[in-house]
């Protein structure tokens, strides 16, 4: 059996360093992934808070594939932790994802020759693409990738455009398991209506991504997640991920 460890780790967000965000990003790649009936891996971790770089390299050493979450908050110690996992081990499929990394320099994996893929834009549909083809990842639309210390991108992946296609980890179990598997913890949610924003802002991830029509989960879904929140005792606050919340005044009043 193949293994994957997923990486969207954050600092501590109260005063007694027991309350962290949800790994919201990880969970929906793996909700999707394990989805199809014909996966071919086993999940090993998600890591959502830093544990010292060297046990948490040695744990996930072992992995066919390791994807990390990358943001401003988690580049240096996902940069660290995925280098040393690749000393350990070389033959582990490093894939990177999220807006930090500066994926338009051609001498991006000359910087970083232990990343093996980062993709691009919307994660979930490019990386179960990447885990299909771990040896042809030219194949794979949305990515760019290490050869041999070249930077080559792939065609253009097409937006998910019916994300109600995408499983809810609120509501397919993921985040139950980590709830359960860390009692002592509080948790912070991500709450995500929709995807995109009509406008091109230099200062926003969203207008750097130029996915200028936005889309909606259901409302159905939505309420589901947030009754999910409110019914879980280790749950203190929820976040709303929405680039323009309350842009559709009426869908959004109701929400």
């Amino acid at each position: 059996m193949k293994t994957l460890s997923l990486v969207q780790t954050n600092f501590p967000v109260s005063l007694n360093q027991d309350t962290f965000y949800l790994p919201y990003s990880a969970a929906l790649i793996w909700s999707y992934i394990n989805s199809f009936a014909n996966n071919e891996f086993e999940l090993n971790k998600i890591i959502f808070r830093r544990e010292p770089i060297e046990q948490t390299a040695i744990a996930l050493a072992k992995d066919t594939v390791v994807g990390f979450s990358c943001y401003m908050w988690s580049r240096n110690y996902s940069l660290k932790v995925a280098k040393r996992i690749k000393e350990l081990n070389p033959s582990v499929i490093i894939v990177f994802g999220g807006p930090e990394m500066e994926i338009e320099k051609i001498d991006f994996f000359q910087r970083y020759p232990f990343i093996d893929a980062h993709v691009i834009q919307e994660g979930e549909i490019a990386f179960k693409a990447v885990l299909d083809n771990l040896t042809n990842l030219e194949a794979v639309p949305g990515i760019i990738y290490n050869d041999l210390g070249k930077t080559k991108r792939t065609s253009v992946a097409k937006r998910i455009m019916e994300l109600d296609t995408l499983p809810s980890p609120y509501l397919n179990g993921v985040f139950d398991k980590i709830l359960r598997d860390n009692p002592e913890l509080k948790f912070v949610t991500t709450l995500e209506s929709n995807r995109g924003c009509p406008y091109a802002c230099t200062f926003c991830d969203w207008g750097s991504l130029t996915y200028s029509k936005i889309r909606k989960f259901s409302l159905e879904r939505v309420f589901k997640e947030i009754e999910w929140t409110l019914h879980s005792k280790q749950i203190e606050a929820i976040g709303m991920a929405d680039a323009n919340f309350g842009i559709f005044e009426q869908r959004d009043s109701a929400i």
